[in-house]
């Protein structure tokens, strides 16, 4: 297993460039789940690794949707179940 902290844009780079043909567990956290996170997973997943993020070691910010203010914890819940079982394994 495999334990990177990743982030959007260069360290996805980094997991290409260093891991490209060693597939294995990778262990997501972070902030702002919906880009961060989420990327990771998703190209995690692309590049054949098995990809669990942390639900309790990702976190998010209020999302503001014409007005509607849509709480943290909902957006982070919601990202999360998105991604069990489609591209990761949650843990």
């Amino acid at each position: 297993m495999r334990v990177i902290l990743t982030s959007c844009g260069p360290e996805t780079e980094r997991i290409r460039e260093h891991f490209p043909k060693m597939p294995g567990t990778l262990i997501v956290c972070g902030m702002m789940t919906r880009r961060c996170a989420d990327t990771n997973v998703r190209s995690a997943a692309d590049h054949a690794y098995q990809a669990k993020p942390a639900k309790d070691a990702c976190a998010a910010m209020d999302l503001n949707l014409n007005g509607e203010i849509i709480p943290a914890d909902t957006v982070r819940k919601a990202l999360i179940a998105a991604l069990d079982g489609a591209f990761a394994a949650i843990i």
